[in-house]
């Protein structure tokens, strides 16, 4: 999930500092490759370093999943207007 996105360093490693942001500009089965040349393996993901930033991919799908959620429940509640007028109209 992660090309275009970036991790923080938890831990003094991978050649970065404690608390370091950088870009994964590519990825392997087992690495995440960033900036500068540097890598991480994929299995210290919150141990190691932790996503700050996805990729613009899964950013994108989950602001059209908030979208929707909101688009949902407008229409739940304008259900129940419509549900209490025609109540109210007997």
């Amino acid at each position: 999930p992660g090309v275009g996105g970036v991790v923080e360093i938890l831990k003094a490693k991978y050649g970065c500092s404690k608390g370091f942001r950088i870009r994964v500009v590519g990825e392997t089965t087992s690495l995440l490759q960033f900036e500068g040349g540097k890598t991480a393996p994929k299995n210290h993901e919150n141990t190691g370093w932790k996503w700050v930033i996805r990729s613009d991919e899964e950013s994108k799908i989950l602001a059209a999943e908030t979208k929707l959620a909101a688009m949902q429940r407008a229409a739940a509640e304008q259900q129940k207007q419509v549900a209490a007028h025609k109540v109210a109209e007997f």
